[in-house]
């Protein structure tokens, strides 16, 4: 025992030190997934080039989960029963591709850096896959990874697969991304914590006659300044009126008194993403209706995190929050019933968490039969699979009282009002309405589920 966290607090200074995830980490993955496959073939691509979060290569998050390795072009394979374990296909690279892009890592290195079994020219991929893709066996793959499966798809059309049979890897995957290890968790700590100090400087600078990409820049000057290679997504910096639309991220608005700003951000490290929300007054001052609305939310959040715990299911937080959501907007006069089904639709947008990870909303499933969220997020019989240790998710409730919100209810209440029911509604709370038009505020935290409750990554950043 004492050996085992010798070693677990050795691979975590290295994390520290050198900024990467020691090469142990992904060997234990890989062994894992073999362990789950034993007689088994699986195989991961690498992203395509243009597969990118904007202009830099962004890899694809399964096939960095077993690698490490952030290079374009590569397919791995993994053998149990074969006689190399595991094997790196490496496409040559043109003498064109080195001018434009520098030379990448050689065969050599690749293999002595990545500790694979071997590497081979990606030109004897089909060879290879051919002598040991015998009829029966299963070719575990990532359908959507369209590097690898594009070629898989070809090969087996040229019957160099042997009638193999060709299952998805993800089932099995998604469950061990789920559960986040220790050096993971320390990834996402690292992102988050940069986030912060982000969010912080915006807190600084922000005031009225700014421009929302004068925050965005802020923000991302820090992600940089701290050594983040690129935000985990695109920064949804709203102000005014377009922080009443959930993923907004043109950002060029020119911000006035009186406005709110929301900021939902997140730097990226090792590939784990960051995902924090924050509202601020933009004068620095919030207006009576704001407030309320803001100490609404931050209720939920509150709330919500109490049920974020092992044992609880994943889904209760979220039944959490929306009760205390429409319990509020019940006594503010924004809702004739808190439970009306109907109301609660054109408040309650969407699931108010999510896994967080490699993926910025990360795999794993919930629990639910159904993984549409639309069709669970009322139900509060549905309380989703059990919270364990090791689970990080997000906890973001939100309240959008968008301009045109009251022209969309009928489509939104569909056939569950009649046309009196919203025609009442629209005579008792369109004037109330109308005084929080344009107020969008959400907040949202990360969280890590602990063996005695939860732990909130973010609190580092005022709320």
């Amino acid at each position: 025992m004492k050996k085992g966290i010798f070693i677990c607090c050795l691979l975590l200074l290295q994390i520290s030190l050198s900024g990467q995830i020691p090469q142990e980490v992904f060997e234990a993955r890989r062994n894992a997934l073999m362990a789950k496959i034993p007689d088994g073939i699986a195989i991961l691509g690498a992203a395509f080039d243009e597969e990118s979060n904007r202009h830099e290569y962004h890899q694809d998050a399964l096939f960095r989960y077993f690698t490490g390795i952030n290079q374009p072009g590569i397919i791995i394979v993994l053998h149990p029963a074969g006689e190399h374990k595991y094997s790196i296909f490496l496409p040559e690279q043109s003498l064109i591709a080195r001018i434009y892009g520098g030379s990448r890592l050689s065969a050599q290195e690749l293999k002595q850096t990545y500790k694979a079994d071997t590497v081979y020219s990606f030109r004897v991929f089909s060879e290879i896959m051919k002598r040991i893709a015998k009829p029966g066996v299963s070719i575990y793959r990532d359908p959507s990874n369209r590097f690898s499966e594009n070629i898989l798809t070809s090969l087996a059309k040229d019957g160099k697969l042997n009638k193999a049979t060709m299952a998805d890897l993800r089932p099995l995957t998604d469950e061990m991304r789920l559960i986040k290890d220790s050096t993971e968790i320390e990834c996402l700590r690292k992102a988050i914590n940069i986030t912060c100090k982000a969010l912080e400087d915006a807190y600084a600078v922000c005031k009225p006659g700014m421009y929302e990409y004068e925050i965005e820049a802020a923000i991302e000057y820090r992600f940089r300044k701290e050594g983040s290679p690129m935000p985990g997504y695109r920064s949804i910096i709203g102000s005014g009126p377009n922080a009443t639309v959930l993923h907004y991220d043109q950002n060029t608005r020119l911000m006035h008194n009186g406005d709110l700003l929301l900021m939902d951000v997140g730097a990226e490290w090792e590939g784990y993403s960051a995902d924090v929300t924050r509202t601020i007054p933009v004068s620095g001052t919030f207006t009576k209706e704001q407030e309320e609305i803001y100490q609404l939310v931050l209720k939920a959040e509150e709330e919500a995190i109490k049920y974020m715990m092992p044992g609880r299911g994943v889904l209760e937080c979220h039944h959490r929050a929306a009760d205390v959501i429409c319990d509020g907007l019940y006594r503010l006069g924004l809702m004739t019933d808190p439970e009306s089904l109907w109301q609660r639709k054109f408040y309650i947008i969407y699931r108010v968490n999510h896994w967080l990870g490699l993926d910025v909303h990360d795999v794993g499933s919930y629990g639910p039969a159904s993984e549409d969220y639309r069709t669970y997020m009322f139900n509060k019989e549905v309380k989703g699979r059990p919270l364990v240790p090791g689970m990080v998710s997000t906890i973001e409730p939100g309240l959008y009282f968008r301009p045109d919100g009251l022209q969309q209810l009928r489509e939104i209440a569909g056939n569950l009002a009649t046309e009196k029911e919203i025609a009442t509604f629209l005579e008792k709370v369109g004037p109330v309405y109308e005084k929080y038009k344009n107020i969008g505020i959400r907040i949202e935290d990360d969280v890590l589920i602990t063996s005695n409750g939860n732990e909130v990554l973010s609190s580092c950043i005022p709320k």
